[in-house]
Order: C-alpha cells, then structure tokens, then sequence
C-alpha cells in the first residue's frame, strides 16, 4: 500500500469500534503522518454530531507500521503532533510512542518498554548481547519475542546461558526466522533440561540442522535430553532444515517425555517414516496432544497410518498435514 491507499481508506474505517489496524511491510513514508494523525483525534473528538469523550474508547486502539520506510523521528512527531490521542498507539516494529528506535544504548529500556516483544527490527548479535543482562534481571518479564531480527549463535548461546538459566519468569521464547544454528538449540536445550525455565520456545525459519547428521554424537545427546525438558509444553521446528531421520529420532526421543503437548514440524520434507514413529511414540507418552507436519511430503499412505492408530485416535487432539 502506498501513503494514498492509506489516505482513502482511513477515512472510511469505523472509528468508534476499530481495535487494530496492521499496514506493516507496506510502501508508506513520513507523508503519512497526516493521516494517522487526523484518524487518532477524530476517535477522541467528534463524529456525525455524537460526542466521543475523550479516552472515552474502551479499547486502544493500536496502529502498526513495521517494515515501511518511517524515519527514526516518525513515531516523535506522532507523539507531538499536538493532538489528544487518548489511550490509541502508534507502533512501528513494536517501537512505542516514545519514538527510540532500539539500539546497544537503549535495548534495555526498549525491552522494559515493549514487554519483551521486540520482533521485526533488525536487531544484531551485538545489541542483543549488550541487552542480556536487563533480559536476565527482568524478573516480571514472561515473553520475549525476538523473530525476524539478524541474531546467530553468537548472542543467542550467551542468551540461554547468562540470562535464561534460572529465570524466574520467563514463559515464551521466540526466535523463529533469525539465523540460529545447531549449537543455539543444543544450548537452549541443555538449559531447559537443567531448569525449570520456558513453557514455549519456537524456533522455526531457522538454518538448525543444515550440515547436520542424525548420527553425529551432539544431535544424538540433544535427543537424550529432552525427556528432561519438563518444562516445555510447546516446541516448534518447521522450516529448520530437519531430516526425516532427525524427525524419527527425536519422535523417540520423546517416549519418556511427560510434559510436551505441541510439537511443529511443518515444512521440512519430511516422509511417511515419520508417521510409523508418531505411532510408536503414542503408544507410551500421554502428554503429547497435537503435532503439526503441514507443507512435508507425506502421502495418503502414511496419513492411514496415524489414522488406524487406536492410541493416536485416543491421545492426539490433531494431526495436522495440511499441504
């Protein structure tokens, strides 16, 4: 969408009821400004001879713009642009109104400001080693949410060492689509298996296991470990590159695991094999109540493979194999 589209079509939006309005990744510049500006006091002034109190919105209405061309000063000139906006916000990346674009100086107030979500800003290995020690010392912190940046092994292994060992919090962890390898994983799932830390960790778009064998000696102490990962209830691998021997061995792996209940493997090729382990591993652990494999190569005969599974029938919520 171009800074136009937006202005033909703000004015038309219902103002009084709209909760979120999503126009990341488009082609809009600071000559938007206007537009936005002019919706957010309209919400808090008058409209069609009804009186709108101001705040009077039981709802803030949040507005995101991540992935454009803003300039840093943008979301300043939103804040200061002289009208009332109530409680309504303008995000861009989920930077909040206060303009501060995140960098190695302010990563921790950036952090404490968002909440631990600071996904889709380009985030580098540096900023975020220089952020773990507020990461570690944010004890009311339950998410962190750091998908979409330019983080590798380089911050994320100090990451799960320094900061999330231990913590007392911390319940979500997503870095799907930066650039974490093998060792990141191996790491977080050392941590896990030491600490009752992380309910969900998601790391899909993520080159994990390129270059890496199912018989090589770490993936195989990887696999050890997750009957000790109990706490994690939700694990997401899709798109990392897994093989379907990586797939089988980890399904095994996870016999004697009695906390996970969701695990994502969609999009990584993976074959029928893997539905002849899923029934294998159905047949003992309870815990496991859904698997996702949309978008892999599995064919009819290895859906009515899970599908004449008593256990898989009794113990699974969903199978999902969409594509």
């Amino acid at each position: 969408l171009s800074n136009a589209d937006v202005a033909s079509v703000f004015p038309v939006l219902p103002r009084k009821t709209i909760l979120t309005i999503s126009l990341e990744r488009n082609a809009l510049d600071s000559n938007v400004l206007p537009v936005i500006t002019d919706f957010l006091h309209r919400r808090c002034t008058t409209h069609n001879q009804d009186t709108i109190q101001d705040n009077a919105m039981q709802s803030r209405c949040n507005i995101l713009l991540s992935g454009g061309s803003l300039p840093p000063d943008f979301l300043d000139k939103v804040a200061h642009s002289g009208q009332r906006h109530g409680k309504d916000r303008v995000y861009c990346g989920m930077r909040y109104a206060e303009g501060k674009w995140v960098s190695r100086d302010n990563f921790g107030a950036a952090l404490q400001r968002n909440g631990g979500a600071l996904q889709d800003l380009g985030i580098t290995d540096e900023q975020l080693t220089s952020g773990i020690p507020a990461i570690a010392s944010a004890t009311r912190m339950q998410m962190l949410y750091l998908y979409r940046n330019s983080l590798s092994d380089v911050s994320v292994i100090p990451l799960a060492i320094d900061a999330l060992a231990g913590h007392k919090s911390l319940q979500s962890l997503s870095l799907r689509h930066n650039a974490i390898g093998f060792q990141s994983f191996s790491t977080l799932v050392d941590v896990l298996s030491q600490h009752d830390v992380l309910r969900v960790l998601q790391l899909s778009g993520n080159p994990i296991f390129k270059g890496v064998q199912c018989t090589d000696p770490a993936f195989q102490r990887v696999i050890s470990q997750l009957p000790a990962c109990t706490s994690l209830r939700f694990l997401s691998l899709g798109s990392t590159g897994m093989a379907e021997d990586m797939a089988c061995e980890m399904l095994l792996g996870l016999k004697q695991n009695k906390s996970l209940v969701i695990l994502s493997l969609g999009k990584n090729k993976l074959g029928d094999a893997v539905m002849s382990k899923l029934v294998q591993l159905k047949a003992v652990n309870k815990s496991l109540r859904g698997i996702e494999l949309s978008d892999n190569r599995i064919t009819e005969h290895g859906a009515g493979i899970v599908m004449e599974s008593e256990a898989v029938r009794k113990r699974m919520q969903y199978v999902w194999m969409k594509g």
